[in-house]
């Protein structure tokens, strides 16, 4: 009597085993997510992206710079419409930050701004460049993307 019960406890577990490794031979998904820095032309200026290159919003800004605050830069200059005097401040710029150097570069206008400088002081129009944008690209490895429904008993 011990020698069926021996046998059927190893038939048990021998198809527990099978079963798990049927489980575990279905295929799961596997899903990565990688974030790649979109084109240049491409901005967030307050949440939304925006084309740099083709949106009316944004206006080429030229000038020399008077001051610097990290990626934000006082500038006297003109406009694109060639309004000379104009004293901007131009966030988010991404070039070279050299007082008096001449720059220009596309910015979006986003409101008034206190700049609080050791030369120069005030209220002044702000011009942002944007942050650069990046897109997230899913990876997974479902054929077409989606997994097949699959009934086993």
């Amino acid at each position: 009597m011990k020698r069926p019960v021996a046998i059927l406890v190893g038939l048990t577990a021998m198809f527990a085993a099978s079963i798990g490794n049927i489980s575990a031979q279905t295929n799961t998904p596997t899903i990565r997510t990688n974030y790649v820095l979109a084109d240049s032309n491409f901005r967030e200026v307050g949440g939304k992206v925006y084309n740099v290159q083709k949106s009316s919003l944004f206006d080429l800004r030229s000038g020399s710079i008077q001051d610097i605050k990290g990626d934000d830069v006082l500038l006297d200059g003109m406009s694109s419409t060639l309004e000379r005097g104009h004293i901007i401040i131009l966030k988010n710029y991404v070039g070279e930050k050299t007082h008096y150097l001449k720059v220009a570069a596309r910015a979006m206008k986003v409101g008034i701004e206190t700049w609080n400088g050791s030369r120069l002081g005030g209220r002044f129009q702000v011009w942002d460049c944007g942050t650069p944008h990046y897109v997230a690209v899913v990876v997974t490895n479902w054929p077409n993307g989606k997994p097949k429904a699959k009934t086993t008993r």
